[in-house]
């Protein structure tokens, strides 16, 4: 109700933001509200509005987990926060710069946003596994046991919301490098007496392989592109023209991104893919459970 009466409002002052061929103005989860504007004072009006029908039911608003997340530089001195007032509460200003924790992932509106999101997973991925240090260095401990651990409890961390990005080779990388790295912990670093650094690390490479044998434990990145032919798929059902995630992906073409806009989007790769498949559109191409591998194999071979 106070959303449909807050909708009303705004179709009226025109606040809302063009997507395609719709207009767009919120995405909600539980108690979560994300508003976009098309400037900083459509969002502070729009913030207004929101707070006065939240009044009407008797509900108020959170100012000190309130941010206004804008594109633009925001000047302000150094060591301190650019603060907008919005109905007599004080309201944080992020630049594109910054970084902001909501629903578990870090959002930045800046050219490097993936980069950046990709990091927070990494770190949250390394706090995980410092939390259960112990058991994944104890030597006593079975390999299998500590690698079904690592896969149970840290891997599922250090993935989450990662197929919902747009992620280039590097990132890739980065994130194959951090396992490595933790599965080399775990594995034990042992230098012998006399041994050449090239020898120490061929043996280390050796045994973290081992490790990783001794149970099936999935690929960082073909874990990724797994899930994100599962997310195309739920994004593009049937009833693709009701939702609002399909037109919000209808960006423009390559040949007319305004700048600033990332060089790679979301679906590139399955539009490329379905191309070199044969297949005539991507909603046939997603309703086939078979291209799924296919699909993976592809992905993986164009990050070597």
């Amino acid at each position: 109700m106070v959303f449909k009466r807050r909708k009303q409002r705004l179709t009226t002052k025109g606040w809302e933001v063009p997507v395609a061929t719709a207009r767009f103005t919120d995405v909600r989860f539980a108690d979560d509200v994300l508003l976009y504007a098309r400037s900083l004072e459509d969002a502070k009006s729009m913030l207004a509005v929101l707070l006065e029908e939240f009044q009407a039911v008797g509900l108020q608003l959170n100012a000190s987990k309130t941010k206004i997340l804008t594109t633009a530089a925001v000047e302000s001195p150094p060591g301190t926060c650019k603060v907008e007032w919005v109905s007599g509460r004080c309201i944080h200003v992020l630049s594109h710069a910054d970084s902001h924790k909501y629903l578990g992932r870090a959002l930045n509106l800046s050219k490097e946003r993936a980069t950046a999101a990709v990091k927070a997973r990494i770190a949250a991925a390394w706090h995980q596994f410092q939390k259960r240090r112990g058991i994944f260095m104890c030597q006593h401990v079975h390999a299998n046991l500590r690698i079904k651990l690592f896969n149970s409890t840290v891997l599922p961390v250090m993935l989450y919301s990662l197929s919902s990005l747009t992620l280039k080779p590097m990132h890739h990388s980065m994130l194959r490098g951090a396992r490595t790295k933790m599965l080399g912990s775990m594995a034990g670093w042992r230098r012998a007496e006399g041994e050449s650094w090239p020898e120490t690390m061929h043996r280390m490479r050796a045994r973290v392989a081992g490790l990783q044998s001794s149970v099936a434990s999935p690929c960082v990145s073909e874990t990724i592109f797994s899930l994100k032919w599962g997310l195309a798929r739920r994004l593009f059902g049937s009833t693709q023209n009701q939702k609002w995630a399909p037109l919000l992906l209808q960006l423009p073409s390559a040949h007319t991104r305004s700048r600033g806009r990332p060089p790679l989007q979301w679906l590139d790769d399955i539009d490329k893919f379905c191309a070199a498949a044969g297949e005539a559109s991507l909603e046939d191409a997603l309703k086939k459970p078979e291209l799924k591998q296919k699909y993976v194999d592809y992905c993986i071979n164009g990050l070597h």
